[in-house]
């Protein structure tokens, strides 16, 4: 998911390219593989990816199809050969990874996000870029358990639906997932009182992150458009609250 999707973003956002164009997407398999063991049943973490992208670079799909035969993944057990194509990968680098910090993450412009502390920083970003009236925001990586197969209901009022994820999530990282944005008017009753809102439930005058109930970031996975299981029509995108 990261060098998939926010890669490929952050790249074509930096360079204002398509990202429609085989030539400026990347596959996920070159850093991947470097990594798994020569399995495909095998995790990485988002900071293998990054320090892989940083040294190496990362190549264009359209090299990596070249190779492999397919342009975002491809065999688990493979390496690109050829002094060109690690060539043009250098063209494709991250510049500065400010790593991760007790955490939380930190990233371009020294943004550090704490979800206990606000939420709005990160809807900043995703809007903004943390970059004053930008006219592309940002996106983001994360890893968690539960969201891929978890429990979904169709929120949508017309024909295009909105998966929103019920069932808890923990920060056991299992599978890579990116946000794309957010959207303020949607919500669920997760405490079954007094419908959908924001509330202190501990007494402690402070509402948490895991005591709102209104508003949601909207993700997408990599699983084909048929994701999230059980809702037809869906466009690989979900919310979770």
């Amino acid at each position: 998911a990261l060098i998939g999707y926010v890669f490929t973003f952050e790249i074509n956002r930096a360079k204002r390219t398509s990202a429609e164009d085989i030539k400026n997407q990347f596959p996920i398999n070159f850093t991947y593989n470097f990594v798994n063991g020569g399995s495909g049943d095998s995790g990485s973490s988002f900071l293998d990816a990054i320090s892989i992208a940083s040294e190496f670079g990362v190549p264009s799909s359209e090299i990596w199809k070249e190779v492999t035969g397919d342009s975002l993944q491809g065999p688990p057990d493979i390496w690109m050969s050829g002094y060109d194509n690690y060539l043009s990968a250098l063209n494709n680098r991250i510049k500065r990874n400010l790593g991760s910090v007790n955490g939380g993450f930190v990233i371009e412009n020294n943004y550090y996000y704490d979800p206990e502390r606000t939420l709005e920083d990160l809807k900043y970003y995703l809007r903004y870029h943390n970059e004053l009236d930008a006219d592309v925001g940002g996106v983001l990586g994360f890893s968690t358990s539960r969201i891929p197969m978890g429990q979904y209901i169709d929120i949508s009022d017309n024909e295009v639906p909105m998966p929103l994820l019920i069932t808890p999530i923990t920060s056991l990282p299992s599978h890579a997932m990116t946000v794309v944005g957010y959207d303020d008017t949607i919500g669920y009753d997760f405490n079954g009182r007094n419908g959908i809102m924001d509330e202190d439930m501990n007494g402690d005058r402070v509402i948490s992150i895991s005591e709102k109930e209104v508003g949601a970031l909207k993700v997408v996975n990599s699983w084909d458009q048929s994701w999230p299981r059980g809702i037809e029509g869906t466009d690989g995108t979900a919310y979770i609250p």
